[in-house]
């Protein structure tokens, strides 16, 4: 058994090599495996490989005309595309509330208000913890893409 934190290239290139060698390596990996570029990179050997990550905004309703946007444009919004894009609508809309680009009006802008992204509505705490966002979600690659794991990936 094989825990990899790191980055993929050097996880898709070590679990590829394990394979090559013969080697029944079972891999648990970050969510830096989160992307299509860990499947180019170790190929078939990827096929069982676990990671964690935040739950796939892709499958969320609420994100398809901003997916199929990205996809109209020849870009496929995996990993955390989605992630990325719902914090900078989040930061605008926290300046709009707050009226100005001062970083702690913006701060308490966000504390005070739950606001709306295309993933879904968030808001944070006196802490400044975020809220309204879904759990970590085990993952598993098959024949060149990644799902929920489920009980039957054991």
């Amino acid at each position: 058994m094989l825990f990899y934190g790191g980055y993929q290239p050097e996880a898709a290139l070590m679990i590829r090599q394990a394979r090559d060698r013969g080697y029944d390596l079972e891999t648990i990996g970050s969510d830096a495996l989160v992307t299509e570029s860990f499947w180019h990179v170790a190929g078939p050997a990827a096929v069982g490989v676990r990671f964690v990550s935040m739950a796939d905004p892709r499958t969320n309703p609420e994100a398809a005309p901003i997916v199929e946007k990205f996809r109209a444009d020849g870009y496929e919004p995996e990993g955390f595309t989605l992630y990325s894009y719902a914090a900078v609508e989040v930061r605008a809309e926290a300046v709009a509330i707050a009226g100005t680009f001062e970083p702690d009006a913006v701060a308490a802008a966000l504390r005070s208000h739950r606001v709306r992204h295309r993933a879904r509505h968030i808001g944070f705490d006196g802490k400044g913890d975020v809220y309204g966002y879904e759990p970590l979600t085990w993952y598993v690659w098959r024949e060149g893409d990644y799902a929920p794991a489920t009980d039957l990936d054991d």
